[in-house]
């Protein structure tokens, strides 16, 4: 069995997208070691009976953090000297890269959660610094897991991974035992939205599209669930998001830790994102509890909704489109109940975390086959 460390920018994101491969990999007699950017979720993974390595990984621009990220995950991988280390996100995949190689860590596998803003709104310059990052990480032992394939086609395109040691894993799962259909609750309709409260995922456009369906007499609540991201340059203001709640435009709940009850309570999840998603997460929440969503037509939300089936999908950009979307399902129930019966059956049949656990585990045991046997993967 191998020593195996698990890098996070941080406990919220180990904790929600990485913790149960974690686990399933300790369950198969691996070492495993956990290190994430220092949050109040460090306790919540050390309680589980994984080590867990707080790090300075802040979400910031400034070069001298970055530095500072740098130097402490280096130093942590030569102390650790890990067989193979994960690391998951465009930011933590470009610096642990590098600290990987200067550490010499036999295998690393870099899975990208999504572009981002880096290569959505950010600007050349800084998506020339973060793909050159990326390059200087990479080996020929470096191992590159996409959620979907337009953001694996777009890193092949620009040299950013090798096609040979490329796997394409939708997410880390979610479990059907927690999130499962329950009846929608009487009243008005619920429209969620559960994610960061960033103009990039279309909070303000998703907040206008109700005022647009509320002003023409179309009854229903908008509840958004979740924290702005100031790491993030297109963060929400709390103090806007507070003015829009009471307005009575929505209602902001802040962060929760209990996104099935959310999910259970509302009609359908709206995500209206021009971020560049991997797979939404939320997506295959909402599918597991038989919600129909609305979702913007990008790489990602394609892989996680069947366009008619299970939910709607709208261009990007298109306001109208979005306006009608929530207008069909808002006012019927019978389709909502169609397509939230057809997202679960997706779900179970393709976003079952056990099933994607052992995706990961079965891409360390080639990885570390590869390396021990000295020669660079087929």
């Amino acid at each position: 069995m191998a020593r195996l460390l698990f890098l996070a920018v941080d406990g919220w994101h180990f904790a929600n997208h990485q913790q149960h491969v974690a686990a399933a990999a300790a369950a198969c007699g691996h070492e495993v070691e956990v290190a994430v950017g220092a949050d109040e979720h460090v306790g919540r993974i050390r309680r589980s009976g994984l080590r867990c390595h707080p790090l300075p990984l802040r979400k910031t621009r400034r070069p001298a953090a970055a530095l500072r990220a740098l130097g402490a995950m280096t130093d942590l991988l030569r102390d650790r000297r890990p067989d193979l280390v994960q690391l998951s996100s465009l930011r933590v995949g470009a610096l642990g890269g590098i600290a990987a190689r200067r550490a010499g860590v036999p295998v690393v596998v870099r899975v990208l959660t999504g572009t981002g803003y880096v290569f959505t709104a950010g600007s050349a310059l800084l998506r020339r610094m973060v793909e050159t990052l990326w390059r200087r990480g990479g080996t020929a032992r470096t191992w590159t897991v996409f959620q979907n394939a337009a953001d694996r086609d777009l890193f092949l395109s620009r040299g950013l991974a090798v096609a040979e040691r490329t796997v394409l894993i939708p997410g880390a799962g979610v479990d059907l035992a927690r999130f499962r259909p329950r009846p929608e609750p009487p009243g008005p309709p619920v429209v969620l939205f559960l994610g960061r409260m960033l103009r990039a995922k279309g909070v303000p456009e998703l907040i206008a599209a109700s005022g647009t369906l509320r002003a023409q007499g179309l009854e229903h609540r908008l509840l958004l669930a979740g924290e702005p991201d100031p790491g993030n340059p297109t963060s929400l203001d709390r103090a806007w998001l507070t003015q829009r709640t009471k307005a009575g435009e929505t209602e902001w709940l802040g962060f929760r830790n209990d996104p099935e009850e959310l999910l259970a309570a509302c009609a359908l999840l709206a995500l209206p994102t021009k971020y560049g998603e991997g797979l939404p997460r939320v997506l295959q929440e909402a599918a597991a509890c038989g919600r129909p969503v609305v979702a913007t037509d990008l790489p990602g939300c394609r892989q996680a909704v069947a366009a008619g089936r299970t939910g709607i999908l709208v261009p990007p950009g298109d306001q109208g489109g979005l306006v009608e979307a929530l207008r069909g399902l808002l006012t019927d129930s019978s389709l909502r109940s169609r397509m939230g019966r057809e997202a679960r059956r997706r779900a179970e049949a393709e976003f079952d975390r056990d099933r994607l656990a052992a995706a990961f585990l079965d891409l360390y045991d080639r990885a570390l086959a590869a390396a021990s046997a000295g020669s660079q993967p087929a």
